[in-house]
């Protein structure tokens, strides 16, 4: 239905908002969760394997994917704490990547982490979680909501968290709700309070200590 103004014009009802979920390019997950290998076929994202080596892993050409799932799944004392150290990790690695922290306000946080997901990079946030401490989680996806008089706005990061078992035919097994106010759209994700939320109905109380977007060297 339209109506019409006084110079004949119609205009349209206004479109509420719409929420989408965006995941990360070579992501599959129709059953287990899986990624597109550089061979071009479909691997399972967390292999009953034990952990690889650096060396090794270069050798096999395993994916910086899965190496970093592997590193976050199996020896977590050994994760890297900064951006600078996550450098270094992959400059040992022999990999050509580039770690580069997103610093940006929540209202702006949506369109480089799109724009990361489309890449053939890896996104990863560190959590600030009660009791369990500072812990590093890869970033499947994220939950936009989309206006068409407006740049999308971020709702939820979509998550895959090493230490929680994954879930049947789903792209995240936890998720980063944050606030929907507009005092905190200002706000850098370590000043506001976000909640963890797995998928069993499990929650905490949280804040993203850093994003990081690790990508391929221009």
């Amino acid at each position: 239905m339209t109506s019409m103004n006084a110079s004949g014009d119609s205009q349209s009802l206004s479109i509420k908002p719409q929420l989408q979920h965006c995941f990360m390019a070579g992501l599959r997950f129709d059953t287990e969760l899986e990624y597109l290998e550089e061979q071009g076929r479909w691997e399972p994202l967390c292999s009953e394997q034990d952990g690889t080596s650096i060396a090794t892993a270069v050798q096999k050409k395993i994916s910086l994917l899965v190496r970093i799932n592997d590193l976050l799944r199996d020896a977590p004392q050994a994760v890297p704490e900064t951006t600078v150290e996550w450098q270094s990790w992959l400059d040992e690695a022999g990999a050509q990547y580039q770690a580069k922290t997103l610093e940006s306000s929540m209202h702006a946080m949506a369109q480089p982490l799109l724009k990361g997901l489309s890449s053939d990079g890896v996104m990863l946030v560190q959590l600030a979680l009660p009791k369990e401490g500072k812990r590093w989680m890869l970033v499947t996806g994220v939950e936009c909501e989309h206006s068409a008089t407006r740049p999308p706005k971020l709702r939820s990061l979509l998550v895959f968290d090493p230490q929680v078992p994954g879930v049947w035919a789903c792209g995240h097994n936890a998720r980063v709700a944050l606030p929907n106010n507009h005092k905190s759209d200002a706000l850098g994700l370590q000043h506001t309070l976000c909640i963890y939320r797995t998928l069993d109905g499990g929650y905490l109380a949280c804040t993203a200590q850093r994003i990081v977007a690790i990508q391929t060297m221009a």
